[in-house]
């Protein structure tokens, strides 16, 4: 399983275990779009991680 994460812009109340929606760009020929659902594992003042979630 992986993950994404990222520092945020403005203030927020993501709290641990929440559920969210990421989208993003790969770096590849077609920019490839990639959309998931992500659940928040760690948060440090403005840095939010968080783990795919798959299932």
């Amino acid at each position: 399983m992986g993950g994404a994460g990222g520092r945020t812009f403005k203030k927020h109340k993501t709290k641990k275990d929440d559920r969210l929606q990421v989208f993003f760009e790969l770096n590849d020929c077609n920019n490839t779009l990639v959309k998931k659902e992500v659940i928040v594992r760690t948060m440090n003042h403005d840095y939010v991680g968080s783990e795919f979630n798959d299932k």
